[in-house]
Parts: C-alpha cells; structure tokens; sequence
C-alpha cells in the first residue's frame, strides 16, 4: 500500500503541474486538483473503494482536458496510463489482503521438507529422491507431509502407486523474487514519466 500511496503523491503533484498550464480561470482545474488529492486521501485513510472512485471521476476530467488542445496531448497520455495502473494497483492490492486472510500455515516439519526440496533444486521428484534419514522421519511419516503440502497447495501429485510424481508449484513468494529484477527494469524505464513535455 505504501508504494500505491507514493505513486499518488507523485501523480498528484504531476498534476498541479500540467494543470498550471491550463488556461486562467479554467473550471477543471481545481476539479482534476481535487480529484487527484482525493484519491490520495482515500489511500492514506484506507479507503481503497472511495480511491478507485476518484481514479473514475479523474480520468474522465483528463479525456475531457486532453479533447481541449490546451497542452500537448501527451502529457494527458501519461496521466491517464499512470491513474490507470494505479486503479489496478489498488484492485491487485485488495486481493493480495484477502489472499493473506486465508493463507494456510505450514508446520514447522512441513516447511522443512519444502526447504529440503528447494536445496535440492527438483521441480519434479519421487518419494525416493528424498532424504528421508536428513530429514529424520520415515517414510510413511514422509508420504503423509508431502500429502498434505498437496493439499495446501504447495505440491502437485500425479500418477498413482509407485509411478506417484510430485512437483513444486511456484508460491506468490517465490513468484515475486523472480520478477524483482524485471520490475526494477521497468521502474527505471518510467524514471521521469511525471515529466511535463511542453
């Protein structure tokens, strides 16, 4: 939540910006202004629905400004692109809260196995890849814990008897340190966005 707050900031002060540049006396101004610092209210107090709300009214004042040719049109473009990825942030941010809310906890046994697991690099296994002496339990203790990481989630099981494969899924976490380097590239690329081009 905090970056989406950081992101209001900045959008709102891009926005006292170009509006600066409207001409004198121009209703919109103060009604784009104050939807932008709205919609910063809304975030800071939690208020992500009354946000989202705002990012409506302040898109269509940003398509009506930009029908005016007062400013270059893409200085409305980079607003609209940015309020636009904001809404998404917040709707992405409300669900990653709700998915929290039912996160399953993992015994202390369990996330050892996924540890070992994740050592030994195996995206796809059999029981018998597994240690069951480093992990010190046996066997049927072991096909117990892997059943129910299945269950929550963390394990794919496939084929039957002996022929019984299990694989890794990819958890949020895991996911997210992946795309750290991609999305500070992507960061980078948009340094400056909030930019007036004149």
């Amino acid at each position: 939540m905090e970056k989406l707050k950081e992101k209001a900031l900045k959008l709102g002060l891009a926005v006292y910006r170009v509006t600066k540049l409207f001409p004198e006396g121009e209703v919109l101004v103060s009604q784009i202004r104050e939807a932008a610092n709205q919609i910063l209210s809304g975030l800071v107090l939690n208020r992500s629905k009354e946000a989202r709300k705002q990012i409506e009214v302040i898109l269509n004042y940003l398509q009506l400004g930009q029908t005016q040719n007062w400013i270059k049109p893409v200085n409305f473009d980079i607003l609209i692109e940015e309020y636009s990825e904001l809404m998404a942030g917040i709707k992405n941010n409300k669900e990653i809260k709700g998915e929290k809310k039912k996160a399953i906890k993992l015994t202390g046994r369990q996330k050892e196995i996924l540890g070992h697991i994740q050592n030994l690099n195996l995206r796809s296994f059999q029981i018998g890849d597994l240690n069951v002496n480093s992990l010190k339990i046996s066997a049927r203790t072991l096909v117990r814990e892997l059943s129910g990481l299945t269950d929550k989630g963390y394990l794919k099981k496939s084929g039957q008897g002996r022929g019984v494969f299990y694989s890794r899924i990819i958890t949020p976490n895991h996911a997210k340190s992946k795309n750290n380097h991609a999305k500070s590239r992507q960061k980078n690329e948009k340094e400056g966005i909030y930019q007036i081009i004149r």
